[in-house]
Order: C-alpha cells, then structure tokens, then sequence
C-alpha cells in the first residue's frame, strides 16, 4: 500500500491498474454462460469502496484494463488477475431423491499478481476454488453478491446455483486479495443493492 501511495505521488498518477485475463473452458450441455466478467465488476468496485475509506481517489483509485497477456503489460506495475474456469467431462451433483445428475459443477482457478515498478516489488498467491461436497443454497454472511436460493421446492437443484458456486469463488479471491493490501480479517462493503456499507 505505501509503495503504491508513493508510486502515486512521485507520478502524478494515482491509478492502480487490474488487469483481468479470463480463459475459459467449453461449458457442458445446458451449462450457463459465464458471469465472470460482472463478479470480477463487483469484486474491484468491491476495493474502489473499502479504499474510498483509506484514502481520497485522487490519492489511489483501481480502475479496470483489459487482460493482456504480453511481457510488457505484465511487468507493469498494477494487479493482474488470470481467472480459468474449467468444467468436468461427468455431472457432479444430482437432483432430488436420486434423480440423474443434472449439475456440472465448474473449477475456477485464480493466479494474482501484485507488482509494484521493482522486479522485487511483487506479491502473488494462486487460488482453486473446486466444486463444494454438496450445492451450495445461499451464498456466505457477507458477500460481495446477491443470488436467490439454489434449491427448488422440491429439494431439488435449480439454475441459480451456477451463481452461487461464482459466488462463493468470487467472495474467496476478494479475501485473498484483500490480504495484499490489509491486514487483519477482511472488511466486505455492503451489497450495493441494500446500500451503505459495513461496520
């Protein structure tokens, strides 16, 4: 965080460029279009707002770039994070009272890098995020996201459980990344559909 309020200041240039370079696998039959893009959206104005209380955007500010994979982009300072989503050949889940599986469950995989403008000043972690051992029906107390239940009335499985299960991988690599910059547990800001923000 200091060598980038420093960075800034000798610069003149406040902006902490992300750089998102998505690959994705071919989704299975029935499979649904990824959301990546909205809940890497979410997850960097996620930071604009928790930074917004540390310090004033003409000081630092995170402003979304198109991935680029050349050597040149990726020695920039700024963070780079490469999500790949990949889905199993056989579904993974099944439905309700034994019914055939209907749920291909995808992997995503995040690598992040943090770099300062030194080829010292870097900091990294890389992140799988498999399929849970059940479905998953809510997302976690503090999430970055709102999605409605994944279960039917029945007790079976229904389509927003794809959002659930980015959801639930999105929330981790906010933690994650979180711990880049802060220490301590993560603050999550309140969910921009209900407003403000939390304690």
């Amino acid at each position: 965080m200091e060598a980038l309020i420093l960075r800034a200041r000798r610069t003149g240039d406040p902006v902490v460029p992300v750089r998102v370079d998505a690959r994705l696998g071919a989704p299975p039959p029935r499979g649904p279009a990824s959301d990546h893009a909205d809940r890497a959206f979410r997850t960097i104005r996620a930071f604009e707002r928790i930074f917004s209380e540390t310090c004033p955007a003409s000081v630092l500010k995170f402003v979304q770039r198109a991935g680029d994979a050349t050597q040149g982009a990726l020695a920039a300072a700024g963070l780079d994070v490469k999500i790949a989503i990949t889905w199993p050949v056989a579904p993974t889940w099944t439905g309700a009272r034994g019914a055939e599986p209907i749920v291909h469950a995808p992997k995503f995989v995040f690598d992040v890098v943090l770099r300062g403008e030194t080829a010292a000043d870097v900091a990294s972690f890389h992140l799988t995020m498999p399929p849970p051992d059940a479905p998953p029906t809510s997302v976690r107390t503090r999430s970055l996201f709102v999605v409605a239940s994944g279960q039917t009335g029945d007790g079976g499985l229904d389509d927003s459980v794809y959002p659930l299960l980015s959801a639930r991988a999105f929330d981790r690599l906010y933690d994650e990344i979180y711990g880049l910059f802060f220490r301590g547990d993560p603050r999550v800001p309140l969910r921009e559909e209900e407003g403000g923000a939390e304690p």
